[in-house]
């Protein structure tokens, strides 16, 4: 049974249940004095909170795109092996493709969903609380380098702080050493934020496992498995477009388990999708 809305809560309980801060007496005392149409509401939420139906939505959203990641990737393949005649719009690798059109706007619905979920929280009268606001802006940075090409650009001329000032003859002669400039800082950060905000929100686990998990496998895809590419010297044969294949299959796997993340919380913070009977959002 989850009451929420309640004025003496800490911040830190925001995204959790207040019976996981009340004692059972003084929940009692708090039912007790509750009006039956804040009965309902409560039997209510519990109701939502507890149907598995309620998560409906965002399971067959995951099967979608799961679907569609499968199919981006069989024809990666199957166009490979025909010749590769559509190599600009098929091939996962190039930067004009269906697939990074539709990872760009994978990442931009998870920054929007993150954007709803978090942004209620954000206070003026609370500083720290700003530092939600790095989860959406984050996914959103991402969406953009998807089409702009941002990291591209830096491992294009990372080659002047090596030796010699330059990727040529290095074994890094295809990516150059963005993931180190990059790569490597986004994860401490990403990692230090996580451990912030599961410490001051205290969310469900399942939405903290889910957001590490996508993270981490995105993360796979996007700096170990591209690193691994600097050992493939031919563009054109299959070695290179299987571990393309591999790359961004877990790229956009990485992205779909973090949308299913934000969803969770967004869900958890009392929006409901569909709406209620009424025609409301929240519970």
């Amino acid at each position: 049974m989850c009451l929420r809305g309640q004025a003496s809560l800490s911040n830190a309980a925001r995204w959790r249940c207040p019976e996981e801060s009340l004692s059972a007496p003084r929940l009692n005392t708090r039912l007790k004095d509750a009006d039956r149409n804040h009965i309902e509401t409560i039997g209510h939420s519990r109701h939502v909170e507890s149907d598995p139906d309620s998560r409906s939505p965002i399971i067959r959203l995951i099967v979608v795109l799961v679907i569609a990641e499968v199919a981006l990737g069989l024809a990666h393949l199957i166009n490979f092996l025909i010749g590769d005649p559509f190599r600009g719009s098929l091939f996962l690798g190039s930067e004009q493709s269906v697939g990074t059109w539709f990872s760009s706007g994978q990442l931009l619905v998870v920054a929007l969903v993150a954007g709803a979920a978090v942004y209620p929280r954000v206070s003026r009268a609370d500083p720290t609380s700003w530092l939600l606001l790095i989860l959406p802006l984050a996914f959103l940075f991402l969406s953009l380098d998807e089409i702009a090409m941002f990291h591209e650009t830096i491992a294009a001329g990372s080659g002047r702080f090596l030796p010699g000032g330059s990727v040529s003859g290095t074994p890094f002669s295809r990516t150059g050493i963005w993931m180190f400039l990059l790569g490597v800082p986004f994860l401490i950060l990403a990692t230090l934020w996580l451990y912030w905000f599961t410490g001051r929100f205290h969310p469900p686990t399942r939405i903290v496992r889910k957001m590490t998990a996508g993270t981490l496998v995105f993360l796979t895809g996007a700096v170990v498995v591209e690193g691994f590419s600097n050992a493939i010297p031919d563009d054109y044969s299959l070695e290179y477009a299987l571990q393309v294949l591999v790359e961004e299959s877990l790229e956009m796997i990485g992205i779909t388990i973090v949308l299913w993340a934000v969803y969770d919380l967004l869900h958890h913070s009392g929006f409901v999708f569909p709406p209620n009977r009424d025609g409301t959002r929240h519970q």
